[in-house]
């Protein structure tokens, strides 16, 4: 069995080498060629392939101190098959690798976070630390955590926050108190642009996060030094949805009005006898006000007494009667009598009484969608000759007409006049059944259109139906055709020789030579014949 092995080497090889000694020169070279391009190109996709792939050992790029301090803990666990990205921000590890390094890593505490966060007041900062160092790391912590916040707002990569905070001290009024301001420096992605609600979005969210901090104390700049301000004018502006808000409640109101009048007058003269056209003026407004009221608990003026205080002053006096000469005294003013004091008596009464009143505050908030104004035309079809409508007809449709401008407006003391100015009832004369008869027109229309393409249709169907009985017919005959055998006539070929005194073989010797074919038929119908 060994021998058999060789052997068929041996002849394996002596046929390979008459093989290759019968081939060209050129082929030869063709042949090494090919296979020294197929052995290089496989030992290039097995190196490529057994090359490692290197992937980023963190998404996040890191600061080169963290990465530093990576760097020299994987030199530590005696890991060197790493690389370094250009910026130095990112270590490149095996793919395989990854998961492994990622746990020890952890497990050693990188990366390390050296943000303050408010994690860190669960720890043992308490014991030992003074106002001002919690002071400090409550406002870092602060920072961070605003900071962390914005960063996961979509369209912006990072963010940094600066917080100045008042000092709290007693001597400060409340209506002097100093208040908190931020300086807020974001990175927005490449091709993102922020919208103003988005910036409004972000003035609120630092103004919330920090107490006593007004949004007028807030900036925001992005990474090209250009200051994101927030548009006051939106929040009270009419954009665009607003305006179409507004004009869709009105339109509403509107029809509303003119359905309801219109169904009630259509009852009364007659549905296609009368039109309802309706055009209201709307306030969006919306007013404040505030009454502060007295008023007497019992419904009198004075009110229910609370307190009541009466007090009385008496004194009486007595002195000399009056005399003297008029004007004759060093002192006495010329042409004044003097006179001596007599008895005198001097009283005095006060009473002060306190009443109960009621104290009322109202706060009161009118509500938008107040109808300001209204319009309303009414068209009636007059049954007289001249154009003109009846007067009872014209004041009937006036005074319903005007129960709903009072309603509407919700003035109850408008005179008269003032509704009428409101109201125009009119005469016209309404096209009979014009739509009607346009409808009709256009349905018998598209009857016609209908009757014509169905009679098409059927003319279609029966062409075809025609058609494939046809075809179908002819494809019988063509089959009986081919199924009856030619069976040639015998009195053509008696005819063809009775004219001529010859034999039988002379006979099939002339048909041969003039007509091979009949010849052929004959000779055909007579073996048939036989077999039959």
């Amino acid at each position: 069995m060994k021998r058999s092995w060789i052997d068929q080497l041996k002849t394996t090889g002596e046929l390979f080498s008459n093989y290759w000694k019968a081939r060209s020169l050129k082929q030869k070279g063709l042949m090494i060629g090919t296979f020294l391009f197929v052995f290089a190109a496989l030992a290039a996709f097995i190196i490529i392939a057994s090359r490692p792939e290197y992937v980023p050992l963190y998404t996040g790029q890191l600061t080169t101190r963290e990465v530093g301090d990576i760097k020299a803990e994987l030199d530590k666990q005696g890991f060197t098959d790493y690389k370094l990205s250009e910026t130095g921000t990112m270590i490149l590890v095996p793919k395989k690798e990854a998961p492994d390094l990622l746990v020890s890593l952890a497990s050693a505490g990188y990366p390390k976070d050296n943000k303050i966060n408010y994690d860190i007041f669960s720890q043992n900062l308490s014991f030992g630390a003074t106002d001002r160092q919690y002071n400090v790391l409550e406002r870092e912590a602060m920072q961070n955590q605003v900071a962390d916040v914005i960063s996961h707002v979509e369209g912006i990569k990072s963010a940094q926050v600066i917080l100045t905070l008042p000092e709290d001290t007693v001597f400060v009024r409340e209506d002097e108190e100093e208040k908190a301001s931020a300086s807020v420096m974001v990175e927005v992605e490449p091709g993102v642009d922020l919208k103003a609600q988005q910036i409004k979005a972000l003035y609120t969210l630092v103004s919330r996060s920090v107490p006593n901090l007004p949004v007028e104390n807030i900036t925001i700049m992005n990474q090209y030094s250009e200051t994101l301000a927030m548009e006051s004018s939106e929040e009270d502006g009419q954009d665009l949805s607003k305006y179409d808000e507004q004009r869709k409640i009105q339109k509403n109101i509107e029809q509303d009005i003119q359905q309801s009048l219109q169904s009630l007058l259509g009852t009364i003269l007659g549905t296609e006898k009368v039109y309802v056209q309706t055009f209201v003026k709307m306030n969006f407004d919306k007013v404040k006000t505030q009454e502060n009221l007295v008023q007497p608990t019992d419904g009198k003026n004075g009110g229910i007494p609370i307190s009541e205080e009466e007090s009385s002053v008496t004194s009486t006096g007595s002195g000399s009667t009056a005399g003297g000469v008029v004007g004759t005294g060093e002192t006495d003013v010329p042409g004044y009598a003097g006179s001596d004091a007599g008895d005198s008596n001097y009283e005095e009464s006060n009473k002060k009484v306190n009443y109960e009143v009621n104290r009322i505050n109202n706060e009161i908030l009118k509500s938008p969608y107040q109808i300001d104004d209204i319009t309303i035309n009414v068209g009636v079809e007059s049954n007289s000759n001249s154009g003109k409508l009846p007067q009872a007809t014209e004041d009937s449709v006036r005074n319903i007409v005007s129960n709903t401008v009072l309603t509407a407006l919700g003035h109850p003391d408008m005179t008269q006049q003032e509704i009428n100015q409101r109201i125009t009832v009119f005469p016209h004369a309404f096209a009979k059944n014009t739509a009607a008869a346009g409808e009709q027109s256009q349905t018998s229309k598209n009857w016609l259109y209908i009757g014509a393409a169905a009679a098409a249709l059927l003319l279609l169907l029966g062409g075809l139906i025609w058609w494939f009985a046809r075809r179908r017919k002819q494809n019988q005959l063509l089959a009986e055709e081919e199924e009856i055998p030619f069976v040639p006539q015998p009195i053509k070929d008696q005819e063809y020789f009775a004219d001529q005194d010859m034999g039988v073989e002379s006979q099939l010797k002339k048909l041969l030579d003039t007509r091979p074919e009949d010849f052929s038929n004959v000779i055909r119908t007579w073996i048939n014949e036989e077999e039959g």
